[in-house]
């Protein structure tokens, strides 16, 4: 098919839009069970399967969507640190620093 001056080039205008993703937050509380301190963790934004880290070291893979409760605090103190990273993308949460004191 060609046009009246014999061009058979065709134009289109596409318009694409990306979507932000939404952000990977994560947040903490800090309690003590039997007088063992407990950090509850949950987070929300993921899209894919989440790794937890403690002070910059993996703990363990986590779902999407949850919670985590860390008891195997013995050792560490007097802050720490927690983030959450999509294992497929690589994208972080915030990190959340804590001070449980001494352990």
């Amino acid at each position: 098919m060609t046009d009246e001056n014999g061009s058979a080039t065709t134009r289109r205008t596409v318009r694409v839009s990306i979507e932000a993703p939404t952000e990977l937050i994560l947040a903490a509380s800090h309690n003590a069970s039997k007088m063992i301190p407990v950090i509850d963790l949950s987070w929300s934004g993921a899209e894919s399967g989440l790794e937890l880290y403690r002070d910059g070291q993996l703990i363990t893979a986590v779902a999407a969507s949850g919670s985590y409760s860390d008891k195997a605090l013995k050792g560490h103190g007097p802050t720490v640190s927690y983030n959450v990273c999509e294992i497929e993308s690589g994208r972080c949460s915030n990190t959340v620093k804590l001070e449980i004191g001494k352990i």
